[in-house]
Parts: structure tokens; sequence; C-alpha cells
């Protein structure tokens, strides 16, 4: 994993900065926690052009993977952060195509990403590639730059536009970098936070800055014409493999099998040492299960645990991980191991974020980092196979409101707020809600919750959870359940196999019950939080009541002191859940940095 920046204006006329040197060393130094292993900078002075990379070093550790890095045939420059897993087949297509194999000075996946684009061109590689990655990429004969993110957004990517210039980096705080550029927080991206306690794509709090959506290639000109392009749909492959449905469920289970197989075996190259997190559920236990298979010597696994017995998951975790034969790590977090990473949040999270796992996430990350530098995660399977609650609740008709069973469902699952926006003259902007399905399009209402779920919570809460929290301790975490492949196949999976015996991820369950018994993953889902509610209460509750100075409230002129009183007092009260509160303390803490 690494971080990226870069800014390119076209048809400069003089320096895009007064010293860009300087710029893209200032944005690029504000990844360093990215990618502490090295850093790079590339510039084409007469274009206007500045790209920067901060490198973990993972895949071929020498210098023959430093970035940004030039192809063989000189007319291509990349910044890459990601990982491919299938290099020996675009190496092979590219000897297909050009009639010889590319000429490699190393074996990083960067260099034969590079030597594809330049011998396939930019779309038909991606549509090529398995993997994880966000890049920007320079064409010097033609003058143009082409930033992509990959299919589901496991790898972030910001850009803005501003005066003539393009920018892009990972993180928010690398653009904040930029002489001369504007960034003004948006009442109304402001208030779709408060719906959902996170920002989904293409949505930030700044209103110059945009999330690049996953699945998605801009390319800026050289007469500074910027155009987007959708390079892969999930919503195509969803409904494609809707109408290719799966006959026989015996046949389906041992072809989910074998891909799950070589989506593991795949994410487990790598030249530092690799890891697995292991919660002792379904999704994470089977991805462990694979990779003990995999592997000639026991997987290391890690997991954190709490003193309060109903938000801990150690004693599961430790079971699977006897069961299985790991080198497996434990650690007991105490309140104020915590409660000292708060503080912190709003610079690791950068942008808005406000799900309360993201504290044992981020101590998870770390306590892995002192072993590993990958970790392979169990991110993807209640999207895939219908894991959560609402995939077995049906969507609420409403009568008198004139909308699709799509945005009801989101108006309900994305909006805990229920009518109580607590921002001062902002409104949810349209870009908020998954655009672009009509009820036909999924009869079943299982159906139209996971394709929502896949866009909207997974790349805005999920993956932007644990691509901050481990990137903050330089850790790579690789998502093998996000392998496109399996996606097509479970979209092939009748909604009855997917959510079978009343149970969601059902092939999961099956396949995991050929390698431990049932009796030490089957029970209810549990998710990753911490006892957030007793710590407001308690040890937070000086920091709390200074964040909700109603005083400091009025005079900032964000949120309504009012309303985010009354939700205060219900947490206090037992009458409401910690989320919206907590939203709002993030974003107290986010303004105060």
């Amino acid at each position: 994993m690494c971080g990226i920046c870069g800014f390119y204006q076209p048809g400069k006329t003089s320096d895009v900065f007064e010293e860009p040197r300087a710029v893209l060393q200032r944005m690029s130094a504000r990844l360093i926690h990215r990618g502490p292993d090295g850093n790079g900078i590339w510039q084409d002075e007469a274009a206007g052009l500045g790209l920067a990379h901060q490198r973990l070093s993972i895949r071929d550790t020498s210098s023959a993977g430093a970035q940004p890095m030039r192809s063989s045939c000189g007319r291509y420059v990349i910044c890459y952060n990601g990982e491919l897993y299938n290099g020996d087949e675009l190496r092979e297509e590219i000897a297909r195509a050009t009639g010889k194999s590319p000429r490699l000075q190393g074996h990083c996946d960067t260099e034969i990403l590079l030597e594809a684009c330049a011998a396939l061109g930019v779309e038909r590689t991606l549509s090529l590639t398995i993997g994880m990655f966000a890049f920007a990429l320079w064409d010097s004969r033609e003058r143009k730059l082409t930033v992509a993110r990959d299919r589901f957004g496991v790898k972030p990517l910001y850009w803005t536009r501003q005066n003539g210039l393009f920018a892009f980096a990972s993180e928010l705080k690398a653009l904040r970098e930029l002489p001369g550029c504007a960034f003004s927080l948006d009442r109304n991206n402001l208030a779709a936070f408060f719906r959902c306690n996170y920002l989904p794509d293409p949505l930030t709090i700044f209103s110059e800055i945009k999330k690049l959506r996953p699945g998605w290639m801009m390319t800026v000109a050289a007469d500074g014409s910027v155009s987007e392009t959708q390079w892969w749909s999930a919503l195509d492959v969803a409904l494609a493999g809707m109408a290719d449905r799966v006959t026989s469920h015996r046949d389906a289970l041992e072809e989910l099998h074998r891909l799950l197989r070589d989506a593991v075996r795949r994410r487990m190259i790598a030249d530092v040492p690799l890891g697995a997190f292991l919660s002792g559920g379904v999704d994470s236990s089977l991805v462990v299960a694979l990779m003990q298979e995999a592997s000639l010597a026991p997987v290391r696994t890690f997991c954190i645990g709490f003193a309060q017995s109903e938000f801990n998951e150690a004693p599961y975790a430790k079971a699977v991980a006897e069961a299985l034969g790991t080198e497996h790590t434990e650690h007991y977090v105490t309140a104020d191991e915590a409660l000292a990473v708060i503080p912190r949040l709003p610079v690791i999270y950068d942008d808005l974020f406000a799900d309360s796992s993201q504290i044992p996430t981020y101590l998870l990350c770390k306590l892995a980092r002192e072993s590993v530098t990958v970790v392979l995660t169990g991110d993807g399977g209640d999207e895939l196979f219908a894991g959560y609650w609402q995939n077995n609740h049906p969507i609420p008709f409403a009568r008198h409101l004139p909308l699709s069973r799509s945005l009801l469902h989101q108006r309900k699952h994305f909006g805990r707020w229920a009518g109580r926006n607590p921002v001062i003259g902002g409104s949810v902007p349209r870009e908020y809600f998954v655009q672009g399905i009509t009820d036909d399009m999924f009869p079943a209402d299982q159906e139209l919750t996971q394709y929502i779920d896949t866009m909207h919570y997974l790349p805005g809460d999920i993956l932007t959870k644990v691509d901050r929290a481990s990137m903050a301790v330089s850790l790579e975490a690789r998502p093998p359940l996000l392998d496109h492949r399996l996606y097509a196949f479970a979209w092939r999976m009748p909604p009855t196999l997917r959510r079978a015996c009343g149970k969601g991820k059902w092939p999961l369950r099956h396949l995991l019950d050929g390698y431990v018994s049932p009796e030490l993953t089957e029970r209810p889902k549990q998710g990753f939080a911490p006892p957030l509610t007793y710590w407001l209460q308690h040890e937070l509750r000086e920091w709390v009541e200074d964040l909700l100075d109603p005083v400091k409230m009025r005079q900032a002129g964000w949120l309504d002191a009012a309303t985010v009183q009354k939700m205060w007092k219900d947490v206090q009260e037992g009458r409401q859940k910690t989320h919206p509160i907590w939203a709002v303390l993030m974003f107290q803490q986010w303004i105060s940095c």
C-alpha cells in the first residue's frame, strides 16, 4: 500500500505554484503513514504536472519498485496505490498483444500494471485486473492524466478542480496543502453525514472536493477538458447474474469454494510478514481456514477483546484459532487505551467519519502491525451473501409516499436522525442516495438491499474504516471476499441460496462447516463495537460536555444546540442509541482540530 498525490494544470504558461516541488513534498509528507518506506517525486514542468508517492514496500522491496515509475517505452508514468493479484496473467496478456514479453526491471505489480496500460490501454487493463487500487497515469505524448479507482472502492482517491488546476490524493489532508485553493464546509454534505455517520461517495465535507466513485476513471486532457467513465458497473454485473441463475446448488457451492480458495491464495502473496484478522465470526473464520489450508506454517491471527462480555468477541476468536491451529494473538483493551485514541480520530479518518467501531478497528490494526505488514480481512461477506438484518426484512410499503422501494429503503436504513437534522440550513443532497435503480430491476427486497449496501455502506463505512485505520499504522489490509469474480458468482445464486434456513451467508456457513464445528461460529451477529454508551456517561463525560457546550455550538453556527442537547439527554436516559450523538462529537472534535 502507498499514498499518492499530484496535480495537473493543462495549458499553463507559468509555474503552477511558486515552488511546485515544495508543494508536492508537503502534500506527500501528509501521507507518510501510508508509505514510510520511501518516497519519490516526478515532474513535467513544461506540462504543469507533478506526481508524488509514499511507498509501503510489499512486493519487491528493492529499488526496482520505487515510484513514480516510468514505462519501458518512456511514454507513461504511474503513481499507484494498491495490489494486483493476477500479475502473471497480465504479463501473458501483454505478450499476446505485443508478440513479446514485457521488459521488467523487477517483480512488483506496479511495473506490470504500468506496462499493461502502455500495451493494452487503460480501460482494457482495468477490465483484466484482479485487485484493489487507486492510481494516476500520465501520458506524456498526449499530455493526458488519467486517475482510476478499483471496483469496490477498497482504496480511496480524492480530487478537486479549481482555477484550471486538477489535483488528487489518497486523503483529504494532502489536498489541503495546495496553495490558493478553497476548502469550504458544505452544509448539505454535513447533513448527509448526520444521516448515516459517514459520507457516501462521491461526497466529502468540502464543497470543492469529491471522491472518485468505485469502478470509475477520470481523464484530464491537454485542452483542460475532463471526462468521467465508469469502467466497471456493480449494477450491470448484478443484473447479469440474476439473468443467469445457477440451477444446481451443489455445483454452485463447489464453484464458490474454488473461487474462494483462489481469491485467498492470490492475496497471500507478499514479500513481507502476513497475517489475518479473526473475530470468530463466519467471514473472518472462513478466510483464515482457507489461508491455513493453503499455508505450510500456522497463519498468524489477531483479535482484540473488551472486559464487558456483551462486546467481547475474543473468546470466540480464540476457540476458532485453536481449532484451525493458527498462531493467535489477542489483546484485551483497557478503557484508557481506547480513550487515548479518540482525540486522534479526526486526524486518522481525515474526512468526517463516526462509526464507533473505528476505535477497536484502529487498535486491532496497531496490534497486528507489531508482527506483520499485511493482513487478510473478512470484509464483504455480508454485502455479497445477505448477512445484514435488513436483508431479511421486507421494505416497508408507504402508500402516502410516492417513492420507489429503493428510496424507501435508503430513507429508513440510512436516516438515523429520523427527521431531526441538527445542521442549520443544511439538507441532504441528491448525491447522497444510490441512483439508477428502478423497482423492476430487483423484484426481491433482499437483493435490492444487498445492492444498495454494496454501493453505499460498503465503500462509505466498512472500507473507509479499515483503510484509514490500517494505513494509519502502515498496515496493508486485503479483503479476499471482495474479489469481483466472487461478486459476479454470488449474484448468480438465487436469494433462497444466499439466505437459506433462516440464516444469511448460508453458502459461507456451509463451507465453513467443513473446517470447524458450527458450534464455534453459530451465534447472533454481534458487530465490532466498544462499550461506547458507558464511556460517554463516565470516563468521557467531561470531554462530551465540553464539545456539546451550547454556547460554543451557537457561536460556531453549524449545529442547532437545542436539537443536540435533546439527543444527548435521550442517550443519557436510555431512549436513544449513541450513533447520532457520536456523529456530533466526531464533527465537533474534527472542526476543533
